[in-house]
Formats: structure tokens, sequence, C-alpha cells
């Protein structure tokens, strides 16, 4: 996995290093100091400096292309093998028989008859009331041995309480499961009247070491057989790990309240995602997200987001709200994505870094590219240098769309210095620059204007 790295800290690093470099002699280059006071003409300088270095931030304001609307697994599903293997398959099918067939193992459903394998079924004498059944199938690629558990229950009809089971490759990998009962009834064979629940459990290995864990609980309604793509899930878990190291883990959860996570019979289901993945370098990326899911993956989208990156370089969280502020955001709200970034390198420059973009959300649920920007609001504190932080306002004079950047509306800043004292600037923003008038706590004013890179072309 590659490290995923805001977009927005290479410009904020860049913006510190030109605007305010560690040595502190862009302050003194000029016109010399006002004794007793701030250097007022380079601090009128350091606002068309942070206005450039702030509009040529490459931060992506559109946060919602990167919430999922789809949850990885939320489909997934599996036939439940409900019945016993057949005593008459306890016999060698020979290959010579069947011809020159290739069987794909890929193909395998688990717990179920591999046609075209070789294949030996041996049902072993009960133990404490349970019959043992156990099926090896055979092929050129690969091995497969399960064995199921079994009872007489009403009616003297075979009932399945557990089946678990390995597929190992020739080459190398495996596929192990299980099978079992998920609400006390110690049977996963459905019962007249009566929903059924099952667990399962599918580890995947291969050569390199990398395993993953899938944790599924579905639920079959009152009636009804287990039919695959047709259970409901109540939720899952996944775990990937590369040796002892875990890469990633995730869990499928019933949002609001709700007992099942994804039922294809209903209109929509609300899924809630925890998520965590282990990135290069130590970093750790973690997501709690809800999304609107149907039977139609198509239909699909998200309400409501949140990442935290936490790298060497800080911690990085990224929230999307809707209307007001609210956690969920809904078709057509004005909708906030707030961006902040903690710096956790004592020797860095910037010390901190907070972004609010108000946003536009588009008019139909999940189609972000439709968003436009109506506002952009950041602000940066710095542990070194003479400045201590500055805040950049920009309203765009026209809602800004998708994969463009703010650069034309009216421009607000301030510049807070670290010994004492500030100057601020009011006006507006363009392609040639910027031009406005400007204030300082020692009570100083004018006007001034900028070029595109922040030179002043006009003097207070």
């Amino acid at each position: 996995m590659t490290l995923r790295i805001p977009r927005f800290l290479v410009p904020a690093v860049l913006a510190a290093a030109v605007i305010f470099p560690l040595s502190g002699c862009w302050f003194s280059s000029g016109s010399g100091k006002v004794a007793g006071g701030d250097d007022y003409p380079n601090s009128i300088e350091t606002l068309g400096r942070t206005a450039a270095a702030e509009r040529a931030d490459t931060t992506d304001w559109n946060g919602w292309n990167d919430a999922p609307g789809t949850p990885p697994g939320v489909y997934d599903s599996e036939q439940v093998p409900d019945s016993v293997p057949r005593s008459n398959d306890s016999v060698l099918v020979r290959r010579a028989d069947l011809g020159d067939i290739h069987l794909d193992p890929a193909k395998y459903i688990p717990g179920f008859d591999l046609p075209g394998a070789n294949r030996i079924v041996d049902t072993l004498l009960p133990e404490g009331g349970l019959r043992r059944t156990v099926r090896v199938q055979s092929a050129d690629l690969f091995i497969i041995r399960d064995t199921t558990w079994s009872s007489l229950g009403l009616g003297g009809k075979p009932e399945v309480r557990r089946v678990s089971g390995r597929l190992d490759l020739i080459a190398g990998g495996y596929l192990a499961f299980t099978f079992d009962d998920d609400e006390g009834d110690s049977s996963i064979t459905p019962r007249a009247g009566v929903g059924s629940k099952v667990r399962m459990r599918f580890t995947t290995g291969n050569a390199s070491g990398r395993v993953e864990e899938k944790i599924l609980r579905f639920y079959a309604a009152p009636g009804l057989p287990f039919t695959k793509g047709k259970d409901a899930l109540l939720n899952a878990r996944t775990t990937i790990r590369q040796g002892n190291d875990t890469l990633l883990t995730r869990a499928l959860l019933p949002a609001g309240g709700d007992s099942v996570s994804y039922d294809p019979a209903r209109d929509s289901n609300r899924v809630e995602v925890e998520q965590a993945t282990h990135l290069a370098g130590g970093a750790l990326e973690e997501s709690y997200y809800v999304s609107v899911v149907f039977a139609d993956s198509g239909r699909n989208y998200p309400v409501r987001y949140r990442r935290v990156l936490s790298a060497f370089a800080g911690v990085t969280e990224t929230t999307l709200l809707g209307r007001d502020s609210l956690p969920d955001f809904a078709p057509g709200d004005t909708g906030r994505m707030r961006a902040v970034f903690a710096s956790s390198i004592a020797t860095d420059t910037l010390e901190g870094f907070e972004a609010t973009y108000r946003v536009k959300l588009s008019d139909t649920a999940g189609h972000s590219r439709g968003n436009t920007l109506l506002r952009v609001e950041r602000g940066r504190t710095f542990r070194l240098g003479r400045t201590a932080s500055t805040r950049y306002v920009l309203v765009p004079s026209a809602p800004v769309p998708d994969g463009m950047r703010p650069r034309a509306g009216a421009l607000d800043m301030r510049v807070d210095l670290r010994t004492s004292g500030w100057v601020k600037f009011s006006g507006t923003a363009s392609a040639s620059g910027f031009t406005g008038s400007w204030t300082s706590s020692q009570g100083r004013s004018g006007t001034a204007s900028f070029d595109s890179l922040g030179a002043r072309v006009s003097s207070p």
C-alpha cells in the first residue's frame, strides 16, 4: 500500500518556507524598520506573499469525492451448506472416467460438491448424538477437505449443526472456512416458520504470507432457506495481515440502531463502516462513514464521512458536514469540509493548519462531481519566525466547479506577528493579483496592490 499524504501539506510547507523563513531575514529587506513598532512596510508585503501562497494551495476542497457510496464487502454473500453430503457419494469418481477436465478451484462453493473432482465421502459413527461426515475432493491443482456435523431433527430429517473445511492449492495458498449457528438453536438448517442466523468465517492465504479473514453474519427470514444473494447481512468484519503485520481492519455495521446492515429485500439500507488501514512508513489511516445502500449499487451514496491520518509528520483530520454543520449531509445542502493538521515535529516551521470549505452539494445524491465551492477559510500557525499565524478568507465571485481552484473574489486576510501586533487586508482577488485596503494594530492604514505572485505593485 502507498502512503496517502493530504495534498494540502506540501503547499502548506512551501508557503511557510516562502513567507516565513527560519532566519526571519525576509522581514529585514528593503526600507528599514520603524523604531518601537512592527516593520509595517514588510508586514504589508507579507500580506501579498500570504495571498499568493494561499491561492497556490492545491488542497482538494471537494472531499465528497473520497466518501465511498458502496462499502467494500457489503454485497458479499455465500451459499450455506445446510444439507448433509449424501452417503452414495462415498465412492471414488475416477478422473479417467471424466476425460481430461481442468478444474478451476475458483468455481468451488465452500461446503459443496465440485463436479468433476475425485471425491470420497465417509460418514463416521455418531458421537454424542452428532454424526460426522468427512468429504475429500481432489484435482490436479488442489485438494479440499471438509467436515459436516449433523443430527436428526423433527420428523427424522437431518439437520446440519456445523460445517468446516479447507481448500489447499498445490502451488501454495489456501481457503479455510466455517459455517456455524448464530442464534442458539445449534442448527444452520432453517426450520419451518422460524428465521435462522448463520456465522461464516473465511480465511484466505497465499504464498507471500498475506492472509485475509472475513467474518459474516447472515439472517434468513422465517420459512425461507438460506439463498446466496438474498439473505440479510447482519454485520461483517475483515482483517488483512502480512506476516505479523496487520494491514487493514474493517467493520460493516447497521446504522441508526438497526439490526441489519444490508437486506436486498428492502428499498434502502444505511450501512456504517469503521476502517483502519496501516500504510507505508508507519502511517495509520482511520475512516468512518455511513452509506445508503440499495440492491442496485448504482443508486448508492454516502451521507457521513470522517477520516484521520496519523503519520510521522503529524495528524490530519478531514470531516464532511451537512446543513448547519450536521454530521449527515444530503443533496442540495450547503455543506462544509473541514481539514485540520497538527504537526508532530518540533522543528517544523508549520505548527498547524485548519481549513473550512463551504460547498453547495449537488441536488443528486452521490453526484459529488456536481458540487461547487462557495467559500474558503484557512488558518495557519507557526512555531518559528516573526509571524505567529495567518488567516485567509476568500468568497469566490462565482461558485467554483469540481476540479477547479478558487482564484477570484472578495478577499480578507490577517497576519499576526509573534512579538506583538497584526496587519489586516480587505479587498479583491483577480487573475492579475490582489487589491484592497490594509490596517495595522498600530493604527496605520492605506491601500495596496499585489501581482499574482504577491509582489507589491503600489505603495501603501
